[in-house]
């Protein structure tokens, strides 16, 4: 189900139907979005609104715990009002989807 969401979002991200800004500029919590997260990278995360409601791509680094190796984790959610839902996406759909959005 999600995986075609995924399609559509890119899809209509190529065609420059959908607008994504950056996290910094969604409220939440009467805070930016951004503010609720430590790894989280604003700048490399995104939002737009979808069938009335925001579908965020969330893109975060962390250093290695042994090494100074940077893991990079891509995470896809769903806001509606102020309820957060994770959506279960392979993340190789969510990296194809944030590349899109990167490159637009």
């Amino acid at each position: 189900m999600y995986n075609e969401i995924i399609d559509q979002l890119c899809n209509l991200t190529i065609d420059k139907e959908l607008r994504w800004q950056t996290i910094d500029n969604l409220i939440v919590d009467g805070r930016p979005y951004s503010q609720h997260f430590q790894h989280i990278l604003p700048n490399k995360s995104f939002f737009t609104e979808y069938n009335g409601k925001e579908i965020v791509v969330l893109y975060g680094e962390m250093g290695g715990l042994f090494d100074d190796q940077i893991i990079g984790q891509y995470f896809i959610q769903e806001i509606s009002g102020n309820q957060v839902y994770q959506l279960e996406v392979p993340e190789q759909n969510i990296v194809k989807l944030h590349t899109i959005i990167t490159l637009s």
